[in-house]
């Protein structure tokens, strides 16, 4: 019976992300995976849409863009393959709503300037406000990690590409 994403709530919709970014970081059922993520993603931008113009009630997460999308560091995190998933994601793919329409913005575009900054600046600042705590050696070690991927990974490439939108 397939999933009818658009009659779920939030929540089941965030834990079926997270269930597909599952599927792909083993490598099980790789197109269904990718089919179920674009579902999911196309539902996202749908209900963003609806709340800008105010036909959705959304409810204010109590936490940022990286947790709501299950990205997590340090003695308890998930492992350095499936953080690169989502971060793949957070850069390329559409975000589930979090916060509010003006932090939304904050995220910009998928593959834009914007989006790169933002992610690269969240991350510079958990670097810089948890360096010098020493039980937090293992996530900035993660986070300096995730940092230099990203840079490698997209930088060039969105700089490119959003050059050509100007």
């Amino acid at each position: 019976m397939p999933l009818n994403v658009s009659k779920m709530d939030d929540n089941k919709l965030l834990r079926l992300f997270h269930n597909v970014i599952d599927h792909l970081e083993k490598g099980h059922k790789i197109d269904q995976a990718l089919d179920l993520l674009n579902q999911i993603e196309c539902e996202w931008k749908k209900r963003l849409e609806n709340y800008l113009m105010g036909d959705e009630k959304a409810t204010r997460p109590d936490q940022g863009m990286l947790k709501t999308i299950g990205y997590r560091v340090g003695n308890d995190g998930i492992i350095y393959t499936k953080r690169r998933l989502i971060l793949d994601r957070i850069i390329n793919g559409v975000l589930p709503f979090c916060g509010s329409p003006s932090y939304m913005a904050e995220w910009g575009n998928p593959k834009t300037k914007k989006r790169f900054r933002k992610l690269r600046d969240v991350l510079n600042q958990l670097i810089f406000k948890n360096k010098k705590f020493s039980d937090m050696e293992v996530a900035v070690s993660d986070w300096v990690e995730d940092l230099k991927y990203i840079i490698g990974r997209w930088h060039a490439e969105i700089y490119k590409i959003d050059d050509k939108k100007n």
